[in-house]
């Protein structure tokens, strides 16, 4: 779905994009549906500024161990 921050960036989640954390409407995370069949997607970080982009992070299965701690 098109998304548009202030820093006038659109369309910049993919199509099959789950965003499944977000802060205050300016960072989110999110992974890839079409990555969820391999069972380990990887997860991607968006922190919104002028040169922003979305980045991998880490896997899914990673991303939950380090919230554990």
């Amino acid at each position: 779905f098109p998304v548009t921050i202030e820093w006038g960036k659109k369309d910049l989640l993919p199509e099959d994009a789950v965003v499944f954390c977000i802060h205050q409407g300016y960072s989110f995370y999110c992974f890839r549906e079409s990555e969820c069949a391999e069972g380990n997607p990887m997860i991607y970080s968006f922190v919104e500024g002028p040169d922003s982009k979305i980045e991998e992070v880490m896997t899914l299965e990673l991303f939950i161990d380090d919230t554990k701690s």
